[in-house]
């Protein structure tokens, strides 16, 4: 799950990470990615206090959990945007191998996208790692990109954002493949400044 939050001023104070990690039957990992004593921004209608993110919950045995900081952009954006992570969980199986769940969220304001090329680079790197010791290896989360090559193809009244890149297939390491959901014909992927729409012509 993403953005989960706790003592912050958009979740009106609910304490998220309490509520899930209390789910009967389910072993929780948290890996925190944004916390704000008090965002100014926007001017008009300040974020206010925040603390939030990735959480990642199993029916099953968590042998242990590890956060990895994204790079991030080192302009006043560090100030507004999240301090990008992602966390790798490792679940021990019957047949003795592990299961390598990997939440992230990635950024997704980046003219240039030198930023998201670091982040997809890093990416690469743990995934090859876990792979390379015989591990199943799931990554899932915000990867705030287009992953299916294709936005157009969704029938909406919104336009494609202008913010929006498409996920480099070269960033993927031998072995792996993108999983998306190619059919449907409502996007994922979108804007949040305007209500969506779906276009009934």
């Amino acid at each position: 799950m993403q953005e989960v939050d706790y003592a912050s001023t958009r979740s009106y104070q609910v304490d998220q990470r309490a509520y899930f990690s209390g789910i009967a039957g389910y072993a929780s990992t948290m890996a925190i990615n944004y916390h704000s004593s008090y965002l100014f921004y926007p001017f008009n209608d300040p974020h206010g206090k925040n603390n939030a993110g990735i959480m990642t919950l199993s029916r099953y045995q968590i042998a242990d959990s590890t956060r990895y900081a994204f790079p991030i952009a080192d302009d006043f954006s560090k100030f507004t945007d999240l301090d990008r992570c992602f966390s790798v969980t490792h679940i021990p199986l019957n047949n003795g191998k592990t299961l390598s769940l990997i939440s992230l969220h990635m950024s997704a304001y980046d003219e240039g996208g030198v930023i998201r090329k670091q982040q997809a680079e890093l990416l690469k790197t743990v995934l090859s790692n876990e792979y390379a010791k015989g591990n199943y290896v799931i990554a899932g989360g915000d990867f705030n990109q287009d992953l299916i090559g294709n936005l157009e193809k969704f029938t909406s009244n919104q336009q494609v954002p202008p913010w929006i890149s498409t996920y480099d297939v070269n960033d993927i390491p031998k072995h792996f493949a993108i999983v998306a959901d190619n059919d449907s014909d409502v996007g994922s992927c979108r804007g949040a400044d305007v209500v969506w729409e779906r276009n009934k012509d």
